[in-house]
């Protein structure tokens, strides 16, 4: 956990938190999703709706946070919101490539031509968001898909619009 913002109401504090989102750099590598549901349980004490922004890769993934995840969603209205870019899923056939991972900081070269190892990265993404949505449904989190290359704007408008409905009906 890099940054605390303390929860507040209004428009003021929510550019307050865009601001100093864009303006931290973080100091350590990788993203410890079970320590950051801890320390909002910790925390916040009354109930509040909660929303996690995340690509919830690596150590972010919500099958490896189970027990964090699943008591912070019984204090808090959680909602979970994935921001998934397709090259993520499935890269294309463009050669040789150094991927480097943002959070470990190792880098590998891989052949992106074949196609056994790109078929093997979309299985292997595949199972994992299947693995992180049963986790956030097991939990009782909304979820919400962001994808990089379409505009959010209608998606989250209608995330928002099926959920106030479900909650008018009590489930």
């Amino acid at each position: 956990v890099e940054a605390l913002i303390p929860p507040r109401r209004g428009r003021r504090h929510v550019l307050r938190i865009v601001r100093d989102l864009l303006a931290l750099r973080p100091q350590g590598r990788g993203t410890d999703l079970g320590l950051a549901l801890d320390t909002l349980r910790h925390l916040l004490h009354r109930r509040a709706v909660v929303v996690l922004i995340s690509d919830f890769q690596g150590s972010a993934r919500p099958a490896l946070a189970g027990r964090a995840l699943k008591a912070a969603a019984r204090r808090h209205d959680l909602i979970a919101v994935t921001v998934a870019d397709p090259l993520d899923q499935e890269l294309p056939e463009a050669g040789l490539l150094w991927l480097e991972d943002a959070e470990g900081g190792g880098r590998r070269l891989v052949d992106s031509s074949d196609r056994a190892w790109r078929a093997a990265q979309a299985a292997q993404a595949a199972a994992d968001a299947a693995a992180d949505a049963q986790a956030l449904r097991e939990a009782g989190i909304d979820r919400l898909l962001a994808r990089t290359d379409e505009d959010y704007v209608p998606s989250l408008t209608a995330f928002f619009r099926r959920r106030a409905l479900r909650l008018r009906r009590g489930r």
